[in-house]
């Protein structure tokens, strides 16, 4: 009996030492998730991951290409606008963005000047990070595109893996 006890106490300890390690990165997916794992996640949510709303009127798709890996261990996620957008409508959405992260508990820890403008952007600094301290999480917001055609990017990164990156460089 007391084998039994200390078994299931080491068992418990185990399991919540490994749940630790994993942060949550988005709907289902964990910083150092096993890649066949993401996968199966994204497989089994497809339907779902390709209208994701963030905010009013604000779509976002995440698909295989969505997800970052080093060894076959998830790093981060980065999901995408889901239509081409003008600079109006797409500084729109970045507003939109930003009030639905902020009513979420994240705060803005970085941006650029003009950032509601993707016509006016620094290509050597990023564009906009929002941190949540109590989940852990940065999300980094940008626009990519051309003249007149834009998307815009948002990714998840753990907050402590992402702060051992800038120490490292």
């Amino acid at each position: 009996m007391y084998q039994r006890i200390l078994f299931f106490l080491f068992l418990f300890c185990l399991l919540g030492v490994s749940a630790q390690a994993q942060n949550k990165l988005f709907d289902g997916f964990y910083h150092k998730m096993l890649k066949k794992n993401a996968i199966s996640v994204l497989k089994e949510n497809k339907k779902r991951f390709n209208n994701l709303k963030f905010g009013t009127n604000n779509y976002f798709v995440l698909r295989k290409g969505s997800l970052a890996f080093e060894d076959d261990i998830l790093i981060h996620i980065t999901l995408w606008s889901k239509n081409d957008l003008d600079s109006n409508a797409t500084g729109k959405k970045l507003q939109d963005a930003v009030k639905y992260f902020e009513s979420i508990g994240f705060k803005m820890v970085y941006s650029q000047p003009e950032w509601p403008d993707p016509k006016i952007k620094d290509l050597t600094k990023p564009y906009i990070r929002m941190v949540h301290m109590k989940e852990k999480l940065l999300v980094e917001l940008e626009p990519r595109g051309q003249e007149d055609l834009f998307n815009v990017f948002l990714s998840y990164y753990d907050l402590e893996w992402f702060t051992n990156q800038l120490k490292d460089l």
